[in-house]
């Protein structure tokens, strides 16, 4: 593979490719080998380092490949001390994000989180003093009622991955296409803010969805709030918490998108409930 080279098109996946084979795997691994007149590049998006064999042999026309391992955090440099006004700063941001996941507040929190003159360490954002500020500050703020040890978690868990693709390199690349909202897509977003190249995505099934029914029936998250049959009720709640962020990774990935995808009509009116910008929603199918 050349050094830094500018591919033509650059996939981001989540999960998948080239480690677990599927639906999904191949259809990508077809995708890219079935363009050999055009040069990839492929961000992997892991929730850990992988040292298994993959699935998939990397196409020739793929010129650089990436993982992203989400909770993997190893990182020597010292963190800087920028004050206490820094844990507001911080904490006011990730609010914000999570409150409406817009393109303008990625672009707040990326120009934040990678400023030139006051950079932030993976480690001071994910594992220190500022941190443990920044989640005392956000819990008393939106969740008081739940259990501070599972918020914590949460926390980490969500926003530990938000600044993990904050800090992660963007390969070079005329293109940035993702086949997902989450992690994913928030990697394209945030590609297309900072190069100001085009992003799409083309999901097959829609990410956000899975990962509700999936929060809605874990067991593993705790229940603090009992909220009887009220659909007002404004207290929020850890399950609250896991898919309000997934919905604004979602926001944020449609919204800085040019293109949305997806296989069918159903799933677009799921897109169109996020992304509020019907002329770039498409369907490969009608029915």
């Amino acid at each position: 593979m050349r050094s830094n080279p500018t591919a033509d098109i650059c996939i981001i996946v989540e999960g998948c490719y080239p480690y677990v084979a599927g639906g999904v795997s191949s259809w990508i691994n077809w995708l890219i080998s079935g363009l050999p007149d055009l040069t990839f590049s492929v961000v992997a998006v892991l929730s850990s380092s992988q040292n298994g064999t993959p699935k998939y042999k990397l196409p020739s026309n793929v010129i650089e490949y990436q993982e992203l391992a989400l909770f993997d955090i190893h990182d020597p440099q010292p963190a800087p001390d920028y004050g206490s006004a820094s844990i507001n700063e911080i904490s006011r941001e990730l609010r914000a994000f999570l409150k409406n996941g817009s393109k303008a507040r990625l672009y707040d929190l990326d120009r934040l989180v990678n400023s030139t003159t006051r950079p932030w360490t993976i480690n001071q954002l994910t594992n220190s003093d500022l941190t443990w500020n920044v989640i005392c500050q956000m819990y008393e703020e939106i969740l008081p009622e739940t259990s501070f040890h599972h918020f914590f978690w949460a926390w980490y868990t969500l926003f530990g991955g938000l600044f993990a693709v904050l800090k992660a390199p963007i390969p070079k690349a005329k293109a940035y296409h993702t086949i997902s909202t989450g992690y994913a897509g928030l990697f394209a977003a945030r590609a297309a803010v900072s190069t100001g190249a085009p992003a799409i995505i083309t999901e097959h099934g829609i990410y956000t969805n899975e990962r509700r029914i999936e929060i809605l029936l874990a067991d593993w998250i705790e229940d603090s709030i009992n909220k009887g049959f009220s659909l007002d009720d404004p207290r929020l709640d850890l399950r609250d918490l896991w898919i309000t962020a997934f919905e604004s990774f979602a926001r944020c990935c449609y919204n800085c998108c040019s293109d949305i995808t997806t296989l069918y009509k159903d799933n677009q009116l799921m897109q169109l409930s996020q992304a509020h910008a019907r002329a770039r929603c498409k369907s490969s199918q009608t029915g």
